[in-house]
């Protein structure tokens, strides 16, 4: 039998190349260069195919963050805006408040009568307008809403945009909004000042016309009420001081109508109007000094038949002031007797004393009834009652020297 046996048809031909088979011992040969070559190929279409979703997320989140952020960037400004004017009205609402107690304040303590009634009714509508005002204000919602946490998702991203999108035109319209309020509180804040100081500017007139209504008070109610009126006109401005003050001199005015009406009272009668023309007449060459009137039947002896008496005393103190007593009998001859307006210009003359004191006690060695004798005949009253039939004639340079003293 022939070992030959690759003649032999009987015998098939392998189905896979020796070369391709694993070498005996059981250990594999490296693949081709063709084979490695398309396991290469194969691996980076694999890493490719799982890339190019990932790239295309990490854009989208990427994109998805810049919008948030500028929808952020936006409606912080807005936010910062809202909450920026919230603090300057609250800032304002304190003031406000301020104003409105001062006006009420104010309008308590200025009764009626004591200061220009325009000015007053001006003052408590600009209080009510600016109550107003400050009620829009405190209507107003000041809320400025919290931001949550950021999300991470581009959906969440997306979502959180649009709430911050749409916040935003809404905190600018409560913005505008509250700007308008605020300028219209300060608006009514400045017009309360305002009509508070044009109530202020009618004290003083109000005074001076009070006082010369009231002239008959007594001259220490006068004298307190002048420096009542002065103090309180130096220390009248808007502030919380203003009410105080203003009470203050109300009280004044009222403690000077009372004395005023209380003199007047004690004048009445039937030789009224007498009374009221003498004190005119001696007010009228006190040369300012102030003078408080009493009536008696008799005056320093006199009063009786067709006498009339006298009598005078005063006061150096500023601005000077001086008591002037007189008998009913110079009501009763005045426009009747002319002599008697000499004895009145000879009690003034005393009165004046507290003007002139330094001419009075040197040029007449303060002998007062020369001096006031003198006095009234410098005033051209030198009929009986001047003095002058009681105690002499000064002299012509007596005379004339009173003259500086007017």
């Amino acid at each position: 039998m022939s070992d030959n046996h690759a003649s032999d048809p009987a015998v098939p031909e392998p189905a896979v190349a020796a070369e391709s088979l694993p070498p005996r011992g059981g250990r594999f040969r490296l693949p081709s260069r063709r084979a490695t070559i398309a396991i290469a190929a194969g691996a980076v279409a694999l890493i490719l195919a799982i890339a190019i979703p990932v790239g295309i997320a990490v854009q989208q989140s990427n994109a998805a963050n810049a919008r948030y952020d500028d929808a952020l960037a936006d409606r912080t400004d807005a936010a910062t805006s809202l909450q920026s004017l919230v603090d300057d009205a609250d800032e304002l609402m304190g003031f406000a408040a301020d104003y409105v107690v001062i006006a009420d304040d104010t309008l308590a303590a200025a009764a009626d009568g004591y200061v220009g009634a325009e000015q007053k009714a001006a003052l408590a509508a600009s209080r009510d307008a600016l109550a107003a005002a400050a009620d829009a204000v405190t209507g107003f919602d000041t809320t400025v809403p919290t931001l949550g946490e950021r999300p991470t998702g581009v959906s969440e991203l997306d979502a959180a945009t649009a709430e911050l999108t749409a916040e935003t035109p809404a905190l600018t319209s409560r913005a505008d909004d509250l700007t308008t309020a605020v300028a219209e509180l300060a608006t009514e804040m400045h017009g309360t000042m305002t009509a508070g100081d044009a109530l202020i500017a009618t004290i003083r007139p109000s005074a001076d016309a009070l006082l010369a209504a009231n002239y008959s008070a007594e001259n220490l109610v006068h004298i307190s009420y002048v420096s009542v009126v002065d103090s309180v006109e130096a220390s009248l401005y808007w502030s919380g001081e203003l009410a105080p003050e203003i009470a203050n001199y109300v009280t004044a005015a009222q403690q000077l109508q009372a004395s005023h009406a209380s003199e007047e009272a004690q004048k009445a009668g039937p030789l009224y109007g007498q009374r009221v023309a003498v004190e005119a007449f001696a007010r009228s060459i006190a040369g300012g000094v102030l003078l408080d009137f009493d009536w008696a039947p008799i005056v320093n002896g006199y009063g009786d038949g067709n006498g009339y008496g006298g009598y005078s005393t005063w006061n150096t103190a500023a601005p000077g002031y001086s008591t002037v007593s007189l008998s009913n009998s110079v009501a009763e001859l005045w426009g009747v007797n002319s002599a008697v307006a000499s004895l009145v210009a000879h009690e003034i003359g005393h009165s004046i004393t507290s003007k002139c004191y330094d001419l009075f006690s040197t040029a007449f060695d303060s002998q007062d009834e020369v001096w006031a004798t003198a006095w009234a005949i410098g005033m051209g009253y030198s009929e009986d009652g001047s003095g002058e039939s009681i105690y002499g004639r000064p002299t012509d340079a007596q005379i004339a020297l009173t003259m500086q003293c007017r």
